[in-house]
């Protein structure tokens, strides 16, 4: 295959050595640029000044004139350079359409080779990555079955710059710390108030820092509902007797009870002033009490 890429491009090395395209002299547009500016400057000139800023009808239809008139000399000389224009980009375009035909012919092939080339490297990256998790199963042994490996996948890996094998390398050496934390972890653990909290932690993303850290949560969070307890007293729930209720077939009747409150008198000595006792009397008198308010004449 490569042998024949080889001789593929040397073909079309050697077709573009011998590509002759003739480009003819492009003449110099000929006409007197000097002459031609001179004398619209001067024909401008005849308009120069304040005359036409005026609210006098006259005067403004003889702007209205005047503009019509620059505007058709404009249009005329624009015109010019249009049909110029075009005498010399009609060829180019001509090339141009026929390169970019040709150019479309490279496009579609190179796009259809990209696209299988791609394909062919997401396999490739599909067979190496089962292969880097081959050897994590069996180097990790039963820690496979509590750490996925994402934990340790690093997306580099895939890169054609990292070969198979350094990556496994490199995964070997991440699960040896990984044994190493853990077996520090084990001797720490006399130490921990809740071991069994930082063991969950580590293995969460298999960092001795992680594990220590949760310990150290797990003792700030009992600290504060310890304080809790001691503020909020659970409610004690009132034992409530249960009282069977008695059937019959007896029609009882309830009287219409009025309750009647005793009445007692008191004698009071009050120092106010007089609409206070104003607002006093009324107070009482809305609350259905009577008596006689007796004070100085």
């Amino acid at each position: 295959m490569d042998s024949e890429a080889r001789v593929i491009e040397n073909d079309i090395a050697k077709t573009y050595d011998n590509l002759e395209i003739k480009v003819p002299a492009v003449p110099e547009i000929d006409f007197d640029y000097s002459l031609l500016k001179a004398a619209v400057e001067n024909e401008l000139k005849n308009y120069e000044g304040d005359w036409y800023k005026s609210d006098d009808p006259e005067i403004l239809k003889s702007a209205k004139r005047t503009v019509t008139a620059l505007n058709k000399q404009r249009k005329t000389l624009n015109d010019k350079k249009i049909e110029v224009k075009r005498t010399y980009s009609e060829p180019l375009k001509h090339f141009e359409d026929n390169i970019k035909d040709i150019l479309a012919l490279y496009d579609t092939q190179i796009s259809d080779m990209k696209t299988n080339i791609n394909a062919a490297n997401d396999f490739q990256k599909a067979a190496k990555l089962e292969e880097i998790k081959e050897f994590y199963f069996d180097m990790a042994g039963v820690l496979s079955e509590m750490v996925s490996f994402d934990v340790f996948y690093d997306p580099k890996w895939l890169n054609k710059t990292v070969s198979t094998e350094a990556a496994k390398i490199e995964l070997g050496k991440a699960l040896s710390k990984t044994h190493e934390d853990y077996e520090m972890l084990q001797k720490l653990k006399p130490t921990l108030e809740y071991p069994d909290e930082a063991e969950k932690a580590f293995f969460t993303r298999c960092n001795l820092q992680d594990a220590i850290d949760a310990d150290l949560a797990e003792i700030e969070r009992q600290r504060r509902l310890a304080s809790f307890h001691e503020v909020v007293k659970p409610l004690q729930p009132t034992k409530v007797e249960y009282v069977e209720p008695v059937e019959t077939s007896e029609y009882i009747e309830i009287p219409n009870l009025e309750f009647v409150y005793p009445v007692t008198t008191r004698i009071l000595e009050i120092e106010a002033t007089e609409a206070q006792f104003a607002d006093l009397i009324t107070y009482l008198k809305s609350q259905g009490i009577h008596g006689i308010l007796k004070g100085p004449k």
